[in-house]
C-alpha cells in the first residue's frame, strides 16, 4: 500500500529533523562557536532554502523519473552530512551544512507535492502520513536526549546520519510520485502569473512573517533551557511535547481544513504565536513551558498543514511542486534566515526575554496581515 511507506518516509526524515533542531546548535556551542557565529551556521539553512528550491522545483515539475531523483538527493544528504560531522571549524561548517541544505531542498517540496496528490488519488487523508512524520521527531529526541545525558552531542548527530542512509533506501521503495503529462508550452501556467495572486503574495508574506517570530525559538530555545540547568532529556521532553500536540491537528488537519477553511486557520495560528512568544518573554519556568508548547499545534502544525493546502489547490498541476517549492522559500528560508540572524543579533544585545516579545509583535503583523489579506475574493 503506498501509504505505508510514506509514512515510513516521513517518520525518517523527521526522526533527523527531532535530533538536530534541539540539538545541533548545542553541537555547536560545545565546539566553541560564539552566539554571532551559531546565528550565521542557523542562517545557512534557510539562505539554501531560498537560492536552491526554484532551481530543483523547476527540474523536478519536469522530471518523469522522480523517484529516483529523490533517492540520489537523499544518498547526497547523507554523504554531505558526513562532512557536517566531521568539521570542526567554523568555515568547514559553513561549506559542510550548505552543501547539506543543496539536497535537502529537493526533498521536501516533491514529498510533500507528490504526497498530496497520492492521497487525493487513493482515498486518505495527507494529514495521516504527515503525522508520522512528527511521531518520528517525537521518538528520535526522546531516545537521543536520553542518550546524550551520557555522551557528547556528535553521538546524537551520528544517529541522524544514519537516518540520512535510511532515507536513500527508502526512497526506492515509494510508490510511484506522480509527474504531471506534458503540456505544450502554450498550455503552462506560468509561475509569475499564479505568484502576483493577491491572495498567494499574502500568504508567502504571512508565512516568512511566522517563521521570523519562530527564530529565538528554533536557534536558541535548547540552549537557553541547558542555561536555565535543565537536563538534556528534559530539553528534549520539551521539544517532543510541543511536537505531540501538533502530531493531534495534523492528523485531523483534513477535516479541520474543510470544517474551518485554511485561511482562519493560518489566522487562529498566528494569534496563538503571539500568545506563546508573549509568555515565554515573561518566563521559562516549567509551568509556562509545559502550558504554551502545546501551542506549537497551531504556530507550526495548523499554520503549515492550512498553507501547503491552499498552494496545492491553487496552483496548477503541472506546477504542484514549484508551489510548494515557493512556500518553502518564504517560511523556512527567508523567514528562517531573517530569524536566525535576528535571533543571534537580538539575544545578544537585549537579552532572550526582550527577543521573544520581538518575535510577539512580529507575529501579531502577521495575523493582521493575513485578516485583510487572506479574504477570499469571488
Amino acid at each position: 500500500m503506498p501509504m505505508r511507506q510514506l509514512c515510513a518516509f516521513y517518520f525518517v526524515v523527521c526522526a533527523a529533523a527531532g535530533i538536530l533542531l534541539p540539538f545541533f546548535n548545542l553541537h555547536l556551542k560545545q565546539l566553541g562557536f560564539s552566539d554571532w557565529q551559531i546565528g550565521v551556521v542557523a542562517a545557512v539553512a534557510p539562505l539554501g532554502r531560498i537560492v536552491f528550491p526554484g532551481f530543483w522545483g523547476a527540474i523536478a515539475d519536469r522530471s518523469q523519473r522522480r523517484n529516483l531523483l529523490m533517492a540520489a538527493a537523499c544518498a547526497c544528504m547523507a554523504l554531505t552530512f558526513a562532512g557536517v560531522l566531521a568539521a570542526k571549524t567554523f568555515a568547514w561548517m559553513i561549506v559542510a551544512f550548505t552543501l547539506v541544505q543543496f539536497f535537502t531542498t529537493l526533498t521536501g517540496p516533491m514529498l510533500d507535492a507528490s504526497t498530496l496528490e497520492i492521497a487525493r488519488r487513493e482515498s486518505f487523508e495527507y494529514g495521516q502520513v504527515r503525522a508520522w512524520g512528527s511521531i518520528g521527531f517525537v521518538v528520535a529526541a526522546l531516545a537521543v536526549g536520553k542518550l546524550l545525558d551520557s555522551f557528547p552531542t556528535v553521538a546524537g548527530l551520528s544517529v541522524a546520519l544514519l537516518c540520512y542512509v535510511a532515507l536513500a533506501g527508502i526512497a526506492l521503495r515509494l510508490p510511484p510520485l506522480p509527474a504531471p503529462p506534458p503540456k505544450p508550452a502554450a498550455e503552462r501556467a506560468r509561475r509569475r502569473d499564479v505568484l502576483r495572486q493577491p491572495f498567494i503574495l499574502a500568504l508567502l508574506a504571512a508565512s516568512l512573517l511566522n517563521q521570523v517570530a519562530h527564530g529565538v525559538y528554533y536557534n536558541f530555545f535548547t540552549i537557553h533551557l541547558r542555561d536555565a540547568g535543565y537536563a538534556p532529556f528534559a530539553i528534549a521532553f520539551l521539544w517532543s511535547f510541543a511536537v505531540g500536540a501538533e502530531v493531534w491537528f495534523i492528523f485531523k488537519s483534513g477535516a479541520l481544513i474543510r470544517r474551518f477553511g485554511a485561511a482562519p486557520l493560518i489566522v487562529i495560528a498566528l494569534l496563538a504565536g503571539a500568545v506563546r512568544w508573549g509568555a515565554y518573554s515573561l518566563s521559562a519556568s516549567m509551568w509556562v513551558l509545559l502550558l504554551m508548547q502545546p501551542l506549537h499545534a497551531f504556530t507550526f502544525g495548523a499554520f503549515q498543514m492550512s498553507a501547503m493546502h491552499i498552494i496545492h489547490d491553487r496552483f496548477p498541476e503541472e506546477l504542484r511542486v514549484s508551489g510548494q517549492s515557493f512556500l518553502m522559500i518564504a517560511s523556512w528560508g527567508a523567514g528562517s534566515l531573517i530569524g536566525a540572524l535576528m535571533s543571534g543579533w537580538a539575544v545578544e544585545v537585549i537579552g532572550a526575554s526582550w527577543a521573544y516579545a520581538l518575535c510577539a509583535a512580529i507575529v501579531a503583523a502577521g495575523a493582521a496581515l493575513a485578516l485583510v489579506g487572506l479574504r477570499e475574493r469571488r
